[in-house]
């Protein structure tokens, strides 16, 4: 469990997997990688058929988190599986908060991610 702070100083809780699920690793060019629906199908026991996996922290803001320990943006704490039409609009909210926003602090996009949350929960 780490403890993250938003800008505005409210705490964020995020809980890690534990071990056990090299199986739905992945190698591509020597580099592992998550396959992150099969993990949170696994982890939630769900069926994802019809369903868009949405990253709460969006994939292109991984840099930002790379260097939290244990931390992995595909876990399943960070996924939420929406309609394709749901998934269209967060991603497009998401489009327009990163051209005003170009180069966001962790604090600023965990702020985004606390909004989006309370907006699409």
């Amino acid at each position: 469990k780490y403890g993250l702070k938003t800008t505005a100083g409210m705490a964020f809780d995020i809980m890690f997997l534990p071990g056990g699920y090299i199986d739905d690793v992945l190698s591509i060019a020597g580099r592992r990688i998550w396959n992150y629906r099969a993990v949170y199908s696994k982890y939630f026991n769900v069926d994802l058929a019809g369903k868009e996996l949405h990253h709460w922290i969006p994939q292109q803001y991984r840099y930002l988190f790379k260097n939290i320990k244990g931390l992995s943006i595909d876990d399943p704490w960070n996924l939420i599986p929406l309609d394709k039409k749901s998934h269209d609009i967060l991603t497009n909210e998401w489009r327009v908060w990163s051209k005003v926003h170009p180069n966001p602090t962790i604090g600023e996009v965990i702020d985004k991610v606390a909004e989006t949350i309370s907006k699409y929960k």
